[in-house]
């Protein structure tokens, strides 16, 4: 059998609606303003590229004129080389090589000169290597020497004519060739102008291609984020709506009077400091009801007692009179007949006097006063105690400490005395009916806003079956008892707003905890 998927409930569809709507809005707007930025974008990037473009352009233009006027400035200084060339110069080899060698020691970025004629190299000159530049020039006013350093550099040849040549045919003037040093640096550079120059306007159009796939791929996003948004608010709204149904379903078991309900604490927010409450709020409840209906029951069993004590207290003192009279009005003749009689009288007496002592318990429990708790010290009513059993067998019997010294608590001092006289007096003949001496200790211990009184004894216990009905009126295990007394200990303690539970003692006996509402608690000077 498949269970079926409970429906999405209005709570649960209101988590999951607000959490969509705030991501809705958030996205919204984060898609305006997407839209907007990549417009502005856009348009400062087309204009900036345009004004990059124009730049570009402008230093091309610079750079050429730049190429250009470095080449006229190589031949107008290689035409200043061929002027100081003379016309003596080439008419002796001696002193032209003397002339080419001293060209050429003079100009660094000079790699060689050499005179040709009609094609033919007449002299030469070369710089010598350990006279080379060691390193390339930083910039283009000093040219470098080619494969040295991370600037690489070529020759530039410079042909002129020598003007000192003073032949009959012109065409056949020698002619001075001065190959230079020139960096490529200023060449690459042209060059990389010239590339981004042509790749500008294509990088243009791949920003404008771009731009209309920005914002569909953005609201591709912002649908995906809304789906995941649903998910995740489906399961916080799921989680937190369970939580919520389970205690709404434990309010409602309370609403028809299930008080056993518990609902489990499952963390530290809101709805778990909820749900410990409302345990806590339902453990109250379940106290008072069973306070009250334990006290309704004593109420009525106070009525029946009251009812008790009259009908049997009225025709005690006719049926003892008549008794002493038929015993006093008899002659004696009879020996035996007298002696039977001796024995009714007695044994009638007897009954009589016990159903006295019962018509009286019947009576105080009957008359119990109501009680008037105010704020008394716990050594003080322990002390009061102790002295009211002096001289009795329960004296030696009791041993008391207390957790803290001045412990404050609210009771009627007289009816809790009571309370301890009873719980001492059954330990005592509990103790002494299994042969035993008895041995009982008393302590005191605040804990929270109570104080928890623990009655300890070394008697033979309460056994199990005995145990739920041990405050019931009327159920004892004594042979003479009326089963009141404990009773009415714990209809005191209820009209107290305490209460006393019943347990196996580490004494060997019974265990009795008391709780009572604290008044304060103050420490002595120099006590821990």
């Amino acid at each position: 059998m498949t269970m079926k998927r409970p429906s999405m409930g209005m709570f649960e569809f209101k988590i999951v609606a607000s959490l969509v709507l705030t991501a809705s809005a958030i996205f919204a707007v984060s898609v305006v303003l997407v839209r907007d930025t990549l417009d502005v974008a856009t348009s400062l990037t087309r204009r900036r590229s345009q004004e990059l473009t124009n730049k570009l352009a402008e230093s091309a233009t610079f750079y050429r004129r730049l190429v250009r006027t470095r080449k006229a400035l190589l031949k107008l200084r290689t035409r200043c080389l061929a002027k100081g060339i003379s016309s003596d110069d080439l008419r002796s080899k001696a002193r032209l090589a003397l002339r080419l060698a001293d060209i050429v020691a003079t100009y660094p970025d000079l790699q060689s000169v050499e005179i040709r004629n009609m094609g033919t190299v007449i002299a030469r000159r070369e710089k010598m290597p350990s006279s080379a530049p060691r390193q390339p020039p930083t910039d283009d006013a000093t040219p470098a020497r080619p494969g040295t350093g991370p600037h690489s550099a070529r020759l530039v040849p410079i042909t002129v004519p020598i003007p000192a040549w003073a032949g009959p045919h012109t065409s056949k003037a020698p002619t001075l060739v001065a190959s230079f040093f020139v960096s490529r640096d200023l060449e690459q550079a042209y060059q990389d102008i010239g590339r981004i120059t042509a790749e500008a306007p294509h990088l243009r159009r791949l920003t404008s291609s771009l731009q209309p796939h920005y914002f569909p791929l953005f609201l591709k996003w912002f649908g995906i984020s809304i789906v995941l948004v649903t998910i995740g608010g489906l399961l916080l709204a799921r989680r937190t709506t369970k939580r919520v149904t389970r205690l709404a379903r434990a309010v409602s078991r309370v609403g028809h009077g299930d008080f056993n309900v518990t609902v489990s604490v499952q963390s530290r927010d809101e709805i778990g400091r909820l749900s410990k409450a409302f345990n806590d709020m339902v453990h109250q409840i379940r106290d008072s009801r069973q306070r009250i209906a334990y006290l309704e029951k004593i109420g009525a069993w106070q009525e029946i007692a009251r009812r008790l004590a009259h009908e049997i207290k009225n025709p005690l003192t006719p049926i003892q009179l008549a008794m002493q009279q038929l015993h006093d009005t008899y002659d004696g003749s009879d020996e035996r007949y007298q002696h039977t009689l001796d024995e009714s009288v007695e044994i009638v007496e007897e009954e009589i006097g016990s159903l006295r002592r019962m018509v009286e318990e019947f009576s105080a429990f009957a008359k119990l006063p109501s009680v008037q708790p105010t704020s008394e010290p716990v050594d003080s009513i322990m002390e009061e105690f102790l002295r009211s059993l002096s001289g009795t067998d329960e004296d030696e019997a009791v041993e008391w400490t207390s957790s803290k010294p001045n412990i404050q608590v609210l009771v009627d001092r007289g009816l809790f005395k009571r309370v301890l006289a009873n719980l001492v007096e059954n330990a005592v003949q509990a103790a002494r009916h299994q042969g035993q001496k008895p041995k009982i200790r008393i302590q005191v211990r605040a804990e929270g806003r109570q104080s928890i009184w623990t009655i300890d004894d070394s008697g033979p216990g309460i056994s199990a079956e005995h145990v739920q009905r041990i405050f019931d009126p009327y159920f004892t295990t004594k042979p003479q008892g009326t089963g009141l007394g404990l009773a009415i200990v714990k209809k005191i303690l209820l009209e107290h707003q305490g209460n006393i539970e019943v347990a196996s003692s580490p004494m060997g006996g019974a265990r009795f905890v008391i709780h009572l509402p604290l008044a304060r608690i103050t420490h002595d000077s120099g006590q821990g």
